[in-house]
């Protein structure tokens, strides 16, 4: 039996798409399949509220905890995934 502990860390396109469909239900109203990931989130309508949603939901599905000061860092896909896998790698 393969404990949590063993597993490998997502890959970048897992990683990258978990983004993509958190992000779909925190704008709904956005076509997030064909937002480059290099798009900034405020201009997709990703506001404070949105992103606190975004950030609580991200969290409970990865694992992970993102620091408050970092929250203001995370404006693209690409920078979350980046982060998401940083945070990943160095484990607990």
């Amino acid at each position: 039996m393969t404990s949590v502990e063993d597993r490998a860390p997502p890959s970048r396109s897992e990683v990258t798409a978990r983004v993509r469909a958190i992000l779909g239900e925190v704008v709904p109203d956005k076509d997030i399949s064909a937002v480059p990931n290099d798009a900034d989130l405020e201009a997709l309508g990703v506001d404070s509220m949105a992103l606190v949603d975004f950030v609580l939901e991200l969290e409970r599905e990865t694992g992970i905890t993102v620091a408050d000061q970092d929250i203001l860092g995370l404006t693209s896909i690409d920078a979350i995934v980046d982060y998401v896998t940083a945070a990943q790698a160095s484990g607990p």
